[in-house]
């Protein structure tokens, strides 16, 4: 069984991030998973490798990283589950990462084997939960218009850019842009 750990550092500024990237790669035998912006100036330096080397490379590269700049925390997960990698695999400069129970299309869920897991991280795939990708508007079209009862399901973001797409539609752009669930559904069953 592979044991295998991951390791976090999270810096203010881009200089501090390759600083501690560079030192965490120096110091000990891992694998530099990539750096991820997460929002007002924050970078954050993710390494993989073994429980020791992981702890090793997070220490020499969060001291290296505050000589040069501000080191914001650093974490070592030891032995980390599939579900983790899985996790990585979603965007997290967009936003907060979200877990996911349905897994990945390409490595066939959080059941499969951690190389897969990893795999699938690398590949920076987004994994889309079968709920949201029914409610994703489909594509404009003369046989593409879905049953009014489908429309109340929708998002309000999903419904407006449903409407900017349909040709001949009798909102302008501004007003869909401030118009609400109702006025949408209306606009959409007229």
């Amino acid at each position: 069984m592979e044991i295998t750990a991951l390791g976090m550092i999270e810096t203010s500024g881009l200089l501090s991030a390759i600083e501690a990237a560079d030192a965490g790669l120096k110091a000990a035998d891992v694998r530099l998973l990539g750096t991820d912006y997460v929002r007002g100036g924050l970078v954050m330096v993710r390494f993989e490798g073994e429980v020791a080397a992981v702890q090793a490379a997070v220490d020499a590269g969060t001291m290296s990283a505050q000589r040069v700049g501000n080191v914001v925390s650093s974490h070592v997960i030891p032995r980390a589950m599939p579900e983790v990698f899985c996790m990585l695999a979603s965007d997290v400069g967009a936003g907060p990462a979200r877990m996911h129970n349905d897994g990945c299309a390409n490595c066939g869920g959080c059941e499969g084997g951690m190389r897969e897991m990893r795999a699938c991280a690398r590949a920076g795939q987004k994994a889309e939960p079968a709920a949201e990708a029914e409610r994703r508007p489909p594509e404009t079209g003369e046989d593409a218009t879905p049953f009014p009862e489908e429309l109340k399901t929708w998002k309000v973001l999903a419904l407006r850019s449903f409407a900017r797409k349909l040709p001949g539609f009798e909102m302008k752009a501004s007003e869909i842009r401030y118009a609400n669930k109702e006025q949408l559904l209306d606009a959409l069953q007229a």
